[in-house]
């Protein structure tokens, strides 16, 4: 095997189908091909682990970019909604405002009537009373 192509990633299959030059005084062949073999098992597994996390993160990349719209819909949302609040609350305090403004102006007319109609009945009590007192002293000087 070469230097070039121990640096490359090799697939368990290819670690397990490597052939090797043979020499007289070389490794055990079988311990070689159960190293292999493991050594396969492993880069299997971790391609397997490897494979699940970029499936992982590239659902995570997805739901954060999911995440970001919706943020970037909210913060239009609020600021669409912070500029309309604010016609919205000038017409009510308006409003507002006119029906005080009118209510003051119907417990002021409705005092000067209060008002109107006490003076009337004073005015109509101190005539009655004015009579009243004429007549006892018409009554008591005149004849008797």
């Amino acid at each position: 095997m070469t230097q070039e192509q121990a640096a490359r990633h090799q697939s368990p299959s290819s670690i397990r189908s490597e052939v090797f030059s043979h020499r007289l005084r070389g490794l055990d062949e079988e311990e070689v091909r159960d190293y292999l073999d493991l050594l396969a098992d492993q880069v299997e597994t971790t391609d397997a682990e490897r494979a699940t996390l970029r499936s992982e993160v590239e659902r995570m990349r997805a739901e954060n970019d999911r995440m970001h719209a919706e943020n970037d819909q909210l913060r239009e949302q609020a600021r669409r909604a912070a500029t309309e609040v604010n016609p919205q609350a000038v017409a009510l305090f308006s409003q507002a405002q006119q029906v005080a403004d009118q209510l003051v102006e119907d417990a002021v007319a409705h005092v000067r009537d209060l008002l109107m109609s006490a003076h009337s009945q004073k005015r109509d009590i101190l005539r009655r009373a004015q009579r009243s007192a004429q007549f006892r002293d018409n009554s008591r000087g005149g004849g008797w």
